[in-house]
């Protein structure tokens, strides 16, 4: 089973499932939802997760006032380093066609995929008929990466540079994802929540530890 996602691609309303199979597309954003308690099968464990959101140009919908736009698709990543997590097997390993080894991704930076052409396999979740990415993978021999389509170029933020003014947070970030940040453990520690909450005394439960990626090359 992949992973589970979200249909972003705008317009509000039913939205088609996303069209199964390969599609060429490109790391469009990656944003950082910092620490939060999850709660799987009565197991709640403090996790640091991040949006993945990958463009598909070649995949098109109408938005609110008819125009024809691309469509994306994304999923929740948990940032860890195991070779179990969906960051390495799912996204990063298959990636790289097999070239990246388990050390070096432990010490790669992100950032550096974001923008990143690729083949993203397009799914069917098991249970509920949602659309899911499989895994991405790399560019076929002799494939060439498409243009970012005008207004769509690639962007990321990191919950690092989050201060006590919400204005910290771009404004191009979704006003759902946004909820999501100031949910988060790093936002409850400055004093930030969601409109109407309180803040709380919530600390940071591990930090970073154990989920950060250090910068480092990508050999792919």
């Amino acid at each position: 089973m992949g992973m589970n996602v979200g249909d972003l691609g705008g317009g509000g309303g039913n939205i088609e499932e996303f069209p199964t199979g390969m599609h060429l597309g490109y790391l469009y954003r990656i944003i950082d939802l910092g620490n939060k308690d999850h709660t799987y099968q009565g197991e709640t464990q403090n996790k640091r997760q991040a949006f993945f959101q990958f463009l598909v140009p070649g995949v098109t919908m109408e938005d609110k006032e008819g125009k024809e736009m691309p469509r994306t698709i994304a999923s929740f990543i948990t940032l860890t380093k195991g070779e179990r997590g969906n960051l390495w097997k799912r996204i990063c390993k298959p990636w790289s066609g097999g070239k990246l080894t388990h050390s070096a991704f432990c010490n790669m930076d992100l950032d550096k995929l974001v923008g990143k052409w690729g083949l993203i396999n397009v799914g069917t979740h098991d249970t509920n008929g949602k659309s899911i990415i499989e895994n991405i993978n790399p560019l076929m021999d002799g494939q060439s990466a498409g243009e970012y389509p005008e207004g769509y170029e690639p962007a990321s933020w990191y919950i690092g540079a989050l201060t006590s003014d919400p204005a910290s947070i771009p404004e191009w970030i979704t006003k759902g994802i946004r909820k999501m940040i100031l949910e988060c453990d790093q936002a409850r520690n400055l004093g930030l929540a969601p409109e109407g909450e309180d803040p709380g005394v919530a600390a940071v439960k591990g930090g970073f530890g154990g989920t950060e990626i250090d910068e480092g090359d990508i050999p792919f």
